[in-house]
């Protein structure tokens, strides 16, 4: 089967992750596979062989109408060219993410072609990517096309089919109009780690280097520092840390790319540099040690993260032999526990703050949510009353407390300046100290199950499936109501300063 995959760029990422999982192993099946991007992959990787770039479908934000016969043809003609043929399905990851307009409407434009396609949706606009939607919809009414099409093309033949990564999303899509048969359900594979990894051998220079105070524990993060990995609430748990001893060190690794995030990004960074705290930043940039020298060092891993489009980071641990402790994203980690990963008392559903905490200090959070909600419906498009937003408050601070990760950046600073001037004060957090580890024999049981339900050749034997109902079958696909997707996401219980 000839399969063209685009995506906006192959450097490292999520998707691209996944596409180094897949895509040899569908080459190794007997399909040819050409991946259509508009950045070449890294020097090495195992996708230099597939890839073609077209600039036109990399990142761009400029809102001026393109050639779209011109750029189908130019994305036909270069499948057609390296697969000997034009492609029978193509196949789209996040291709209404609102990075590149175009691309969402070269996809609309195959649907109506009558092209086969698979919609893969890693992450949707409706969750938490306000400006990116509104992009989407200021383009879409600008030409005068249906947003719902636009958005979710299902095509005139039933030839459209759509994957997702979680059942939330799944069941978005189900309520919004999709059949179920062409909806199809695609959490991403998992591989072995790619070297044996021994803590004493490859960790003990990383250890020595940064626990100078005997911690006890060195836990890892390993990520991007972006906004919605709640880099404060790691801050927090240094400051508890060091009001408790320093029986733990937190190593974070990268740094955020997008130049939106660096300012917020930064103020944690120098704010962590003026008081002693054991946490350390952009780990995974020190020349002295590889990654792998820093993932055989951590005791586990920590991930304080409040969005995720899959959740890497609650399976890969097991896989290393570690385990993992943090804030639970339970949409996400349902499914896994429906799989049978045990995350046992590992994971918190929230950090309970006293309210009264930022009022003493001038910072109102019931004012600035009331009004960030507002304008979070207001660039989607839709209204919000306010006895809807004052419904939404009351939730938020039933009890005299809040979550701190519904907190924005100032006012978390200020919770961690209380407890940084009184370690009297942690007991009034709830939970106020990090979970253990979990123990070696559910570590192990729990990295079984991973191996089982989530390898790559299973995924790959999924989509392979998935590919051939795509090409044999035509069928009634239903139709999309982009408004009831958006409905099913923007909910004032689920709005976070952190996503915004």
């Amino acid at each position: 089967m000839k399969i063209a995959i685009v995506h906006y760029h192959l450097r490292r990422g999520g998707v691209t992750r996944v596409l180094e999982s897949c895509v040899p192993l569908l080459a190794g099946a007997g399909h040819e596979v050409v991946i259509l991007t508009g950045e070449a992959p890294v020097f090495g990787s195992p996708l230099e062989k597939y890839a073609v770039v077209l600039g036109a479908l990399g990142y761009d934000h400029r809102l001026e109408p393109a050639n779209l016969d011109d750029l189908m043809g130019r994305m036909t003609r270069a499948a057609a060219e390296r697969l000997g043929g034009g492609p029978d399905v193509w196949h789209f990851h996040n291709h209404h993410l609102g990075k590149n307009f175009h691309v969402t409407a070269v996809t609309g434009a195959l649907a109506a072609r009558g092209d086969r396609l698979l919609l893969q949706i890693h992450d949707f606009p409706e969750d938490g990517r306000q400006i990116n939607y509104s992009c989407l919809r200021f383009i879409s009414d600008n030409e005068g096309w249906d947003r719902s099409q636009f958005l979710y093309p299902t095509g005139t033949r039933g030839r459209v089919h759509y994957g997702v990564l979680n059942s939330r999303d799944r069941g978005a899509l189900l309520s919004s109009g999709l059949s179920a048969s062409h909806l199809h359900s695609l959490p991403n594979p998992i591989g072995a780690p790619s070297v044996a990894l021994d803590r004493e051998d490859n960790g003990v220079k990383v250890r020595d280097s940064i626990c100078k105070r005997g911690e006890s524990r060195f836990v890892l993060y390993p990520s991007r520092s972006i906004r919605r990995k709640n880099i404060g609430e790691v801050i927090l748990w240094g400051m508890i840390a060091a009001r408790s001893g320093f029986p733990f060190h937190i190593g974070l690794t990268l740094k955020p790319e997008n130049p939106d995030a660096i300012e917020v990004y930064q103020n944690w960074k120098d704010w962590t540099h003026e008081v002693d705290i054991p946490v350390t930043f952009e780990l995974g940039l020190d020349p002295r040690w590889t990654f792998e020298d820093l993932l055989s060092a951590a005791d586990g891993f920590i991930s304080t993260s409040v969005a995720e489009g899959f959740g890497l980071p609650f399976l890969e641990p097991w896989l290393l032999g570690k385990g993992i402790v943090g804030r639970d994203i339970p949409h996400v980690t349902a499914d896994f526990v429906e799989q049978g990963i045990d995350f046992g008392d590992g994971l918190y559903q929230s950090i309970s703050v006293p309210l009264d905490w930022l009022h003493q200090r001038g910072l109102r959070y019931e004012d600035e949510l009331a009004r960030s909600l507002e304008q979070s419906f207001e660039s989607y498009g839709l209204p919000i009353d306010e006895d809807s937003i004052q419904a939404a408050i009351r939730r938020r601070t039933a009890n005299g407390v809040v979550d701190f990760s519904s907190l924005t950046e100032r006012q978390m600073n200020a919770v961690i300046s209380v407890i940084r001037s009184d370690s009297d004060f942690v007991d009034a957090l709830s939970p106020h100290s990090l979970p253990e580890f979990q123990s070696g024999s559910l570590i192990g049981k729990n990295a079984a199950r991973v191996r089982e339900n989530y390898c790559p050749r299973e995924y790959v034997s999924r989509l392979d499936r998935i590919y051939h109902q795509i090409l044999e079958e035509d069928g009634d696909s239903g139709a999309i109501s982009a408004d009831r997707v958006l409905l099913s996401y923007l909910d004032p219980d689920r709005f976070l300063f952190l996503c915004s």
